[in-house]
C-alpha cells in the first residue's frame, strides 16, 4: 500500500508554506542536483552527495546545516627493529641484550600481524631501547679493549 508522494508532502508544514510562495516553482534546481519528491526539495542524484535544502525549501526553526564530518583511518605502522637484533645477536651480543631485543623484535611483530597497534608499538619501543642500549656497550667495550691495546697492556714482558 502506496501513499502517493502528493499526500505525504501535504503533511509537512513546510509544504504549506512553500506552495504559498511560488519561489519553488521559478527557481530551477542547481546543476547535477535533481528535484526532490516535495517542490522545493533537492536531492543528490548519488550516494557520495550529501542533501541539501533546496531553493524556496523552509528549515524548521533552530535548524541549520551542519558539515559533514570526514573520518579517515590511517594504518599505523610500528617497527619491530628485528634486522637491527639478529645484528646485535651475530656481532654485539654484550650482555645477551642482543637476544633479548629479538625476542622483543618477535613480540612486536605477532602483535602488527594480530592488529594490537598499541602492544606492536610498545614491544617495538623496547626492543629499539634494548637495540640502543647493546650496540652502546659495544662500542664502548670495542673502544677500551683498542685504547688498552694501543697504550700495550696487551704485550707479553720477558724478563731475561
Amino acid at each position: 500500500m502506496s501513499v502517493p508522494v502528493q499526500q505525504v508532502c501535504a503533511a509537512l508544514p513546510e509544504y504549506a508554506e512553500i506552495e504559498k510562495s511560488s519561489q519553488a516553482a521559478e527557481m530551477p534546481p542547481a546543476p547535477g542536483m535533481a528535484m526532490g519528491p516535495c517542490p522545493g526539495m533537492v536531492m543528490a542524484p548519488g550516494p557520495g552527495m550529501v542533501m541539501a535544502p533546496g531553493p524556496g525549501m523552509v528549515m524548521a526553526p533552530g535548524v541549520t546545516l551542519a558539515p559533514a564530518t570526514t573520518i579517515s583511518l590511517q594504518r599505523v605502522h610500528s617497527r619491530d627493529f628485528l634486522v637491527w637484533s639478529i645484528f646485535n645477536v651475530i656481532h654485539m651480543n654484550i650482555f645477551c641484550l642482543g637476544f633479548i631485543a629479538v625476542a622483543f623484535s618477535v613480540k612486536a611483530r605477532d602483535r602488527r600481524f594480530v592488529g594490537d597497534q598499541n602492544g606492536a608499538k610498545h614491544y617495538g619501543n623496547t626492543a629499539k631501547h634494548l637495540n640502543i642500549a647493546a650496540t652502546v656497550l659495544t662500542v664502548l667495550v670495542y673502544l677500551i679493549l683498542i685504547i688498552l691495546a694501543f697504550f700495550g697492556a696487551f704485550t707479553a714482558v720477558y724478563y731475561g
